[in-house]
């Protein structure tokens, strides 16, 4: 009886699941044609066909392991026959199930089914494209209201079910390099990339985002519009009118979506764009300042290179109390700037510096991805290549290639937990990895409802870096210029707004004549009309027209402060202070001078601090003078470099030579060498006005390189005095005649010195990677 009951439970859930029937809305698709993709549907209703009998509609479904057969539900405009040309193929191989026409005779008005899929097996479950087409279906077919699945097996004939079918977007992590010495942490000022929209995939709503970087991204879109059909009615996007886009965004350290009044400070913004971009403010993925180009420089098929570049600064803000009262606050932010162009266009196309609020940093790593960005174009495959990936280091400004990334994509992982989709509906038809068929780049490709696929995550090291070891980076370098001076003049019109008579802007006045080539001021040429004006009985008119003049025409002088170890830039001029004085060169010696009287235009007071990958120590040359920091008996400087280390902790930075020197202050603030105990604790403050040029940064890095610096002073280690066994060991018999014997390095530079027998040694010599020195013996 047991068996019995067992055999007719089974008998019965098999009646049940010949029965079971799925339903597709006649909306649920895609059209094509010829091919092309021509728009989408994706509404929970019937569809229509257009005037155009080339249209072909798509429906990508899942389809289980089963025997399935499948009917259109339509309604007839005419009485007669209507005639569906079926074709079934599997998305990921593309062989054909099925490929055959129905014809049904139909009486206008009145809904039918026509038979579409004969009873047939499904080989796995998986997606499938179901392609009707209806000769004459304009004059034909008033709707196809759904189509109609019966199944033996237990799982559901499905479409992807949400929004749009959009694809997984497919993710490039972490990006850096395996080369040897690449430095770790935010410390690369430019990052650069190629990438390419192949011809045959470049779809509508396409956006391969190029560089994510630190506070936001940029990237190239495929768009397009919805057009006139020849009966005057709005039909699908196609081809024709589809344009190019390039776009470069920075979020807000806030969302305005939630929090409307967001303090401006914190909003990024653009200080400078070019000449066919547009500034937008966009929402609902987090806020913030966008530079849209809307028809951008660039062509499928072709390479297209981005180059992106960022540098720390600081800024004044004013920030009101509840009492009213004001504070000003130093806040840290960054400038980010973005340059594309086509591989063989001549000229760089600037898109923005844009301002991003809150962090001052460089940059670590990037990111990129693939992904069909609106809710047209989800059916479609893309695919896409990034090729020759790189990174500038800051310090020793080497472009390392970098070849080993990781990988992801959308899971859809949220809708599963929400319910709204099953396990089944999840889409899978990503790829990523190294490509194949191109050279020193990685692919990623999504969409078409195929299977996965991925490769190795690691592209071989190059040797040829010419593509970026080309690139003209002081020429960029002045564009950057324009766009601080851009920013100076907006800073200026927000001050004259705030200071709206003539007493408030007379104070403005005096602060601004109080900073003369100072930090947070301007030059001496730039404020003599502003100081002449000021000796007048100016009106407020007059002295606002100046000042504007002034910031429109020159430059505000800005700094950055160094807030890691690993921000410190070869490529810039920085003021080396305490919170009371700053290290300076005057007359050929080493001094501090009064913070309050350190003049942000001059060189004296600035030093290029130059660092390589592969050294822990530092040269820091003297923008103005030429010499090097050295730290003797006595701090000074010295015409060759002179390896220094920098020990940073808490936002300051000690300055040492050696194991035991370090550079100190005695009781009357005086510099003077010390243990590194009692070393001094410095600031180094990124000089916008003097960055030196790239040339000559390249130049001395050339200089310092390990190899380089041959002689000099390394440890302390006494001279034995002539007349004991120095003159033995050299081979000579001295006089008495002889005062002393000089020592100079191979640049002629004198090192040191020994005295007679009996006198006190003066200087301690030790040489470096075995390289000579030239000893000078003086007589009576």
């Amino acid at each position: 009886m047991k068996h019995l009951f067992s055999s007719l439970l089974f008998s019965l859930l098999a009646i049940m699941q010949v029965q079971a029937t799925d339903i597709i809305y006649g909306d649920c698709h895609y059209r094509e044609i010829e091919g092309r993709y021509a728009g989408f549907r994706k509404k929970e209703t019937f569809t229509t066909f257009e005037t155009d009998d080339r249209i072909t509609l798509v429906y990508c479904l899942r389809i289980p392991r089963a025997n399935v057969s499948g009917s259109a539900k339509i309604n007839p405009k005419v009485t007669g026959d209507v005639t569906l040309n079926v074709r079934v193929k599997d998305c990921e191989t593309d062989a054909v199930l099925l490929d055959h026409s129905v014809t049904q005779a139909c009486t206008r008005g009145k809904v039918v089914d026509i038979p579409i899929i004969p009873e047939m097996a499904f080989p796995s479950d998986t997606w499938y494209r179901v392609e009707i087409q209806a000769p004459e279906g304009y004059q034909r077919i008033s709707r196809l209201i759904q189509l109609s699945f019966e199944r033996s097996g237990s799982l559901p004939v499905i479409d992807a079910h949400l929004r749009g079918f959009p694809t997984p977007a497919t993710h490039l992590w972490v990006g850096h390099s395996t080369a040897a010495n690449a430095p770790q942490n935010e410390s690369y000022e430019w990052c650069y990339q190629e990438v390419l929209m192949p011809k045959q995939w470049a779809t509508i709503n396409t956006y391969l985002m190029t560089l994510g970087i630190t506070g936001g991204y940029m990237g190239i879109q495929r768009a397009g519009k919805t057009v006139k059909n020849e009966n005057g009615k709005d039909t699908d996007t196609i081809p024709s009118s589809y344009w190019n886009q390039a776009l470069f965004s920075i979020w807000d350290n806030g969302d305005t979506d939630v929090t409307p009044n967001l303090a401006t400070y914190l909003r990024a913004g653009a200080l400078a764009w070019g000449d066919d971009v547009t500034i937008n403010h966009f929402g609902a993925e987090g806020t913030g300042c966008q530079a849209m180009v809307s028809h951008a420089k660039w062509e499928p098929g072709q390479w297209v290179q981005f180059l992106t570049c960022a540098r720390p600064e600081e800024r004044l803000i004013t920030l009101k109390a509840k009492d009213g009262s004001d504070s000003i606050i130093r806040y840290p932010c960054s400038l980010l700037s973005t340059w594309y162009k086509n591989l063989d266009d001549p000229e760089w196309h600037y898109m923005a510096t844009i301002r991003h609020s809150g962090e001052s940093h460089y940059y670590n790593t990037w990111y990129s991805f693939i992904e069909n960005w609106a809710d047209s174009g989800g059916e479609l495959f893309r695919r896409a290549y990034y090729r020759n990936n790189y990174q500038r280091s800051v310090g020793s400004g080497k472009w390392y290639f970098i070849n080993k990334a990781d990988f992801g994509q959308t899971t859809y992982q949220d809708f599963i937990d929400s319910g709204e989709i099953t396990e089944r509906h999840r889409r899978m038809d990503y790829g990523h990895g190294r490509a194949g068929d191109v050279p020193r780049a990685y692919y990623m490709q999504t969409g078409g409802y195929g299977q996965p696929k991925d490769s190795a995550k690691t592209l071989p090291l190059v040797h040829d870096h010419s593509c970026v070891e080309s690139i003209n980076l002081d020429s960029l370098l002045a564009t950057l210029q324009n766009a601080y001076q851009a920013d100076s003049k907006n800073s200026m019109q927000t001050l004259v707004s705030t200071h709206n008579t003539k007493a408030q802007i007379g104070e403005l006045v005096d602060e601004l004549m109080g900073k003369i080539n100072m930090f947070d001021g301007y030059t001496t040429e730039a404020m003599e009309p502003i100081c002449q004006l000021a000796k007048t009985d100016y009106t407020f008119a007059e002295m606002k027209k100046a000042l504007l003049n002034m910031a429109e025409n020159h430059q505000f002088l800005r700094y950055g402060n160094t807030v890691k170890a690993e921000h410190i830039c070869s490529f810039r001029a920085y003021m080396v202070a305490t919170d009371d004085c700053v290290l300076a060169v005057r007359d050929h010696q080493l001094v501090t001078i009064p913070r309050a009287e350190a003049e942000a235009t001059n060189p004296d007071n600035h030093w290029i601090v130059l660092r390589h990958d592969d050294m822990n120590t530092y040269s820091m040359y003297n923008l103005g003078t030429g010499y090097y920091l050295t730290v003797g008996s006595k701090p000074g400087v010295a015409d060759i470099p002179h390896k220094i280390t920098a020990n940073f902790s808490k936002g300051t930075f000690t300055f040492r030579e050696g194991a035991s020197r370090a550079i100190g202050f005695n009781a009357n603030a005086q510099i003077i060498t010390v243990s590194p105990s009692r070393a001094a604790r410095w600031t180094l403050l990124d000089n916008y006005y003097l960055t030196p040029s790239t040339r000559l940064c390249n130049s001395l890095l050339e200089q310092t390189t390990e190899e380089a610096i041959a002689t000099g002073i390394e440890e302390v280690e006494p001279v034995v005095p002539f007349g004991d066994t120095m003159d033995e060991a050299d081979g000579h018999s001295l006089s008495d005649d002889i005062v002393a014997v000089y020592y100079y390095d191979l640049n002629g530079q004198r090192i040191g010195y020994a005295l007679p027998k009996g006198q006190p040694v003066i200087a301690h010599i030790v040489l470096r990677n075995g390289a000579s020195m030239i000893r000078k013996i003086v007589a009576k």
